[in-house]
């Protein structure tokens, strides 16, 4: 990893939102509100590390999607 991919990595979890989630399947369609979002929103890391792994899988496609390292 160098300092640009690092970078465009925090603007693309910046810049997700509920529905990218959701479509994603890295969150339950619909949960507006919910603990996953929630967490997303105030402690990105505990999220993370909470995720099951193929929840994880999805959200790495994702984010490497957002940053264009795919």
């Amino acid at each position: 990893m160098d300092a640009k991919f690092l970078k465009n990595l925090a603007y693309a979890v910046m810049n997700v939102n509920a529905w990218d989630l959701e479509e994603a399947g890295v969150i339950t369609k619909g949960a507006d509100g919910g603990s996953d979002w929630t967490r997303f929103n105030h402690d990105i890391m505990t999220f993370i590390l909470k995720l099951p792994p193929e929840r994880l899988e999805r959200l790495s496609a994702l984010l490497t999607k957002m940053t264009g390292a795919a």
